[in-house]
């Protein structure tokens, strides 16, 4: 029993290092407007990456351009949100050679007056500038949409090798306690 215990911590301590070292990703803010710009943070993609920056939606994929990760590899960037994203749920996605680390993104509708909204001929500007003469300050309102729900589902390498680690883990226990009996 005593080597079972053993087996179980030094196996346990041998994936310990390779959760420490996660991949991670930020953005601020959590929702934009397309036109608007997107402060990006990751860390655990290597050392010195080139990282690409992607907009991933149900039905399109945006580049945004890439970043210069240090040796650590973390990251800073600042993107632009292209202008004819349409509103929804999307995933930012950061890929250094096969790591690959993403968050979600909500993108939200340009800010547009109801009333003026349907005017033909009208630049947005104009829109503003007309309700804020008549004390306006309606909104257009967000609608349900039918793009699915974008779930993260991937993995980083640590999380990989911890889990692996515990299946078998579980299976060498598992294994020494059905021959023991």
């Amino acid at each position: 029993m005593k080597r079972i215990i053993f087996l179980s911590l030094v196996l346990a301590v041998w994936t310990l290092p390779a959760a420490a070292h996660g991949t991670s990703l930020s953005l601020r803010p959590s929702q934009v407007q397309p036109g608007d710009r997107l402060a990006v943070e990751g860390a655990g993609l290597g050392e010195n990456p080139v990282i690409q920056l992607t907009l991933e939606g149900a039905l399109n994929t945006y580049p945004l351009g890439e970043a210069q990760g240090n040796a650590h590899g973390e990251f800073q960037a600042e993107v632009l949100i292209p202008a004819e994203v349409k509103p929804g749920s999307y995933t930012v996605v950061a890929q250094a050679g096969t790591t690959t680390v993403s968050a979600p993104l909500r993108v939200a509708k340009r800010d547009v007056l109801r009333g003026d909204a349907e005017k033909p001929g009208t630049t947005l500007q104009e829109q503003e500038s007309t309700g804020a003469e008549h004390g306006a300050k309606e909104r257009s309102e967000e609608h349900a949409s039918l793009e699915p729900l974008q779930l993260d589902r991937s993995w980083s390498p640590s999380e990989t090798t911890t889990a692996w680690g515990l299946i078998l883990l579980a299976a060498l226990v598992g294994g020494l306690l059905w021959f023991k009996r």
